[in-house]
């Protein structure tokens, strides 16, 4: 049940989580499920070519505006102790975009051979859910990749 909303109207109930989300919503703003009938899956709507990027733990961006982006231990040693720093890989998870669908994998070129993929040795997880070696899934907004268990970053568009 829809309940009144600040904006007017009635709030429309996610069939998937439950969350209330405003009149207006197409898509939950927590799952990304859509809210209306023939609404596309998230996942299609992100296809116009919006700009995919990360919220980091300080909540500054990473720009994903490369075809692929490599995050590893330069980008996330600020946020963690250090005696974990080892714990995160060089080249820990790997995003990339094909025909404007954002997607994860766990690890990334291998520095020693270019041509060889590295999983990481620590894991990454999305929403919650370990990523296989050679698995690669898409993303949603607000997913949450959780590197090593260590750092948090939150994928978004715009």
């Amino acid at each position: 049940m829809p309940t009144g909303s600040p904006l007017g109207g009635a709030q429309i109930g996610c069939p998937v989580c439950g969350h209330m989300n405003e009149p207006d919503a197409l898509y939950c703003e927590v799952d990304g499920a859509p809210l209306r009938a023939g609404a596309p899956s998230q996942i299609a709507a992100t296809g116009g070519g919006g700009l995919g990027f990360l919220i980091m733990p300080d909540h500054n961006e990473l720009s994903l505006s490369q075809a692929t982006r490599t995050v590893g231990r330069a980008d996330l040693v600020k946020f963690v102790k250090q005696e974990q720093t080892t714990e995160i890989g060089r080249a820990h998870l790997t995003l990339s975009q094909e025909n404007g669908v954002y997607y994860l994998q766990d690890g990334g070129p291998d520095p020693s051979n270019p041509q060889a993929w590295k999983p990481s040795v620590n894991k990454t997880y999305l929403n919650g859910e370990m990523l296989q070696p050679g698995e690669k899934r898409p993303l949603k907004p607000n997913d949450v990749i959780s590197v090593a268990g260590l750092v948090n970053l939150t994928f978004k568009t715009r």
